[in-house]
Parts: structure tokens; sequence; C-alpha cells
């Protein structure tokens, strides 16, 4: 399925998605809700000093955060991609690809291990986080390409259901939530999402409003 629009990429559950950690936590939680399939979660991340950063989801199988909190499974397989300061892709961590093992750990009801993470050296500086669900990838090397299924908000349904208005539909057709959570590790703490990632939403908004009144 091709996505039509260029679209920037979306900002979205933004009130649900803030570090929910201590102010110099070298770990910060983050969890939130999507409503549909292609919306995006991004946070800025600040690096005072060369360090290791490291991501994990509990988005599909549940597990317990940074903060003690039980993070519940049954949530989508969620895709983390890492933008450096002038948005080339540097990582991109497919939860579906994933094995059991350590550290992930496999969903109660399908048995998949299908939660994302990634643990690479950065030099200091900005970055940029963002996560999407199993599907919605970006179109290119750039965070200006865009993400594949911006536009389309029950791509899973269409494609594992061939019903419109369903999401967080899995590959073999059973129903997820749209919960997400994860967990980021760094000495260096990460910045809050910028009032120009909010703009960037906005426009993808207004792309898929563009999209519609084009069909209708």
């Amino acid at each position: 399925m091709k996505a039509t629009i260029w679209a920037a990429m979306a900002l979205a559950s933004l009130g649900l998605g803030i570090a929910q950690g201590p102010a110099q936590a070298a770990t910060q939680s983050f969890q939130g809700d999507f409503s549909l399939d292609d919306e995006l979660f991004s946070t800025s991340v600040w690096l005072s000093q060369d360090d290791q950063l490291s991501v994990q989801s509990f988005s599909f199988a549940g597990g317990q955060n940074a903060l003690g909190q039980q993070i519940a499974a049954g949530g989508f397989a969620p895709v983390l991609a890492l933008f450096s300061a002038g948005g080339e892709l540097l990582q991109l961590a497919r939860g579906s690809a994933g094995a059991c093992g350590d550290p992930s750990s496999p969903d109660p009801a399908s048995g998949f291990c299908w939660d994302a993470h990634f643990s690479m050296a950065l030099p200091a500086g900005h970055y940029t986080l963002v996560l999407s669900q199993d599907g919605n990838e970006p179109l290119g090397s750039l965070l200006s390409d865009g993400y594949s299924q911006t536009g389309i908000p029950d791509y899973t349904g269409l494609a594992y259901l061939g019903q419109p208005g369903q999401h967080f539909v899995q590959v073999d057709a059973s129903q997820r939530s749209g919960h997400w959570a994860f967990d980021m590790q760094a000495a260096s703490v990460p910045e809050p999402a910028s009032a120009l990632l909010m703009l960037l939403g906005s426009a993808a908004l207004i792309a898929r409003r563009r999209r519609h009144l084009e069909q209708a």
C-alpha cells in the first residue's frame, strides 16, 4: 500500500508522551496512546557529551519500565527511528524483526517478541527519536521525506482485514491496542518535544485533510 501524501512528520499524543522521570535521571520513561494507525510520537534528544543511547519499547509484550511501573501487554508492534540534527536517518529498529531473548520477551497472547530496541554510541549533539507502528516507516533516508502511511489512518485494517475504519490490527488479523511505552537511557537528558515538531505535526494533519478532499 502506497501513501499518496508527501507529508512532513506528524507529532501525535503530545500531552501523553512527556517524559515521566526525574529531570536528571539517566533513564527517561515515556508512554501514551495512539488512536489512528498513522500517528507518530517524536521527542528531541540532546546529548551534551559523547554517549551511548539505548531505547527499549514495552508496547507489544509489556514489562516493567525504569520507574517500576508495570506496562500491560497488548499494544502494537512499534518501530523506532533515530535521526540526526540534520534529519539523516541513523537507526531503524523494527519490533516485528525481533527475536526472543534478552532484552525482548514474548507477548503472552501471540508468543511473538515484537518490541523494538537499539543501543548505539553517538557524538554529542541533537537527535530526534520517532516511534511509529509496524508498517509505517520513513520513506527515505531523511526525516523530511515523511512516513510511508501518513494519511492512511486505518492501513492495518485495510491490509489485514480488508476493512476500513479498523486500527492496530496485527498481521495475523488479531486486534491490538494503541498503547505504547518505551525507556530511553543515556547520561544526558532527553529534551521535551519542540514547537517545531508541533508545527510539522500540524502540516501533516493539513496534508491528511487535503488528501480526504481530493478523494471526495
